[in-house]
C-alpha cells in the first residue's frame, strides 16, 4: 500500500502523542508522590517548557535549512533518554537536567513534524483540511494516551510505565527513517526577522499568549485538581482526560473544513476562545458531572482554537521560511506556558488547584477583543 508522506507525518504525530501526551499531566502526581514541593514541580515543568523555548527556534530554522527528519529522530531519542532517566533517578538536580532533555525531545519532534506538514502541498482550498487532519491525529493520540496511561498506571508503577515508553520511543525513532524530508531552502538568517516583526504578527501574538497561558495552569494543576476535588484514581483520571480530547480532535478536523469553506479563521478563533475560557472556569465546579461536561466544552474550544492558530500561522508566513517562523511562534507560546507553570504551581499548592484553572480561563476571555481587533 502506497502511503503518502503527509499520512506518515500524521501517523508519527499520533504515535508521539500516544507515548508522550499523558506524561505532562500525570507527572505532577508522580512528582508529588516522591515528595517534591509545588514550587519544585512548577520549576521542573517550567524547565520542560523553557527547553523548548530556547531550542524550538534553532530547530525550526535547521528544519528549513538542513533536515526536519533528522531533527524528529533526535527528538524521539531525547524523549527516550528523558523517560528512562526519570524512571531511575529522583534527585531534584538530576531531574532538572532530564526535564530539559525531555522538553527538547518533545518540541524537536513537534516542530519538525509540523514543518513537514506545513510545507506539504495540499491545494489552496485544502489547507484548512490538511491542518485539521494533522490536529485530529495529534489529539486522538492524546486521548489514547490518557486512556492507556490511566489504565496502565492502575496496575503498574510509574517506573515501569516510564521505561516502557522509553523503549517504544526508540522503536519510533527507527521507524522515522522512512519519512521523506521537507523541502530544504536557502534562506539567510536575517530574512526571518524581516518577516516576523510586523504589525500583523504582533496582532496575532497578543491573543495567542493570553490563550496559551492556561497551558501552564493545566500542567501544574489539572490532575492534582481532579485528585483533590473528586479523589479520582489514575484510571478514572485517564477517562476524565481522554474522552473530552476525542471531542477536541473531531472539532479540530471539522474546524479546518469550515475554514476551507468560509475562510474566516479569526472569527473561528474568537469563538473558540470564548467557549474554551468558559469551560475552563466552570470545570472547577465541585460536581463531577458538571465539571466533566465543562471540560468537554473547554476541549471543543481548544480544538477549534488550535486549528485556527496553525492556519493563521501558515497564512502569516511564506512556506520557504515556515519552519523558522512557526518555531518562533512555538517559542513564544512555550514562554507563556513556562510563566504559567512557575506562577500557577505555588498558587495551586497554597490556595487549591482549581484556582489556577479559573484564573487562566478568565485570562483567555481577555484575548477575544484582540482577535476581533485584528480583523479590522
Amino acid at each position: 500500500m502506497n502511503i503518502t508522506n503527509l499520512t506518515k507525518v500524521n501517523i508519527f504525530v499520533f504515535l508521539t502523542k500516544l507515548l508522550f501526551g499523558s506524561i505532562i499531566f500525570f507527572i505532577p502526581l508522580y512528582l508529588t508522590g516522591i515528595k517534591l514541593s509545588g514550587l519544585e514541580i512548577g520549576l521542573l515543568l517550567g524547565i520542560f517548557s523553557i527547553s523548548g523555548l530556547l531550542l524550538s527556534l534553532p530547530i525550526g530554522i535547521s528544519s528549513d535549512l538542513l533536515s526536519s527528519k533528522k531533527n524528529a529522530i533526535f527528538g524521539f531519542i531525547a524523549a527516550s533518554i528523558f523517560l528512562f532517566g526519570i524512571s531511575f533517578f529522583n534527585q531534584f538536580y538530576l531531574l532538572v537536567i532530564l526535564f530539559f532533555i525531555g522538553g527538547f525531545g518533545f518540541n524537536a519532534t513537534w516542530v519538525s513534524l509540523q514543518t513537514i506538514m506545513l510545507k506539504s502541498e495540499h491545494g489552496k482550498k485544502g489547507e484548512g483540511k490538511k491542518v485539521g487532519k494533522y490536529n485530529l491525529f495529534f489529539y486522538f493520540g492524546s486521548a489514547a494516551s490518557f486512556f492507556t496511561a490511566g489504565l496502565f498506571l492502575n496496575f503498574y508503577d510509574y517506573q515501569t510505565f516510564f521505561r516502557l515508553l522509553g523503549f517504544l520511543f526508540l522503536i519510533v525513532a527507527v521507524m522515522a527513517f522512512s519519512l521523506k524530508d521537507a523541502k530544504r531552502t536557502k534562506v539567510k538568517i536575517e530574512e526571518y526577522t524581516k518577516g516576523f516583526f510586523t504589525k500583523e504578527v504582533l496582532l496575532f501574538l497578543i491573543p495567542l499568549v493570553l490563550f496559551t497561558f492556561h497551558w501552564g495552569a493545566e500542567v501544574t494543576s489539572y490532575t492534582l485538581f481532579l485528585k483533590q476535588a473528586f479523589a479520582l484514581n489514575t484510571f478514572e483520571t485517564g477517562l476524565y482526560l481522554s474522552i473530552p480530547v476525542i471531542f477536541l480532535g473531531i472539532v479540530a478536523y471539522l474546524g479546518g473544513k469550515w475554514i476551507d469553506k468560509k475562510g474566516d479563521y479569526k472569527k473561528l478563533f474568537a469563538f473558540a476562545i470564548l467557549i474554551s475560557g468558559i469551560g475552563h472556569i466552570t470545570m472547577i465546579y465541585p460536581n463531577l458531572a458538571i465539571s466533566f461536561t465543562s471540560r468537554i466544552v473547554h476541549e471543543i474550544g481548544d480544538g477549534l482554537a488550535m486549528t485556527a492558530i496553525v492556519y493563521w500561522t501558515a497564512k502569516l508566513f511564506k512556506k520557504d521560511k515556515i519552519g523558522g517562523h512557526a518555531s518562533a511562534i512555538t517559542t513564544i507560546t512555550l514562554f507563556s506556558q513556562f510563566l504559567g507553570s512557575v506562577i500557577f504551581g505555588p498558587i495551586g499548592e497554597s490556595f487549591g488547584y482549581g484556582i489556577p484553572l479559573a484564573i487562566s480561563g478568565a485570562l483567555m476571555l481577555i484575548a477575544i477583543p484582540f482577535v476581533l481587533h485584528s480583523k479590522k
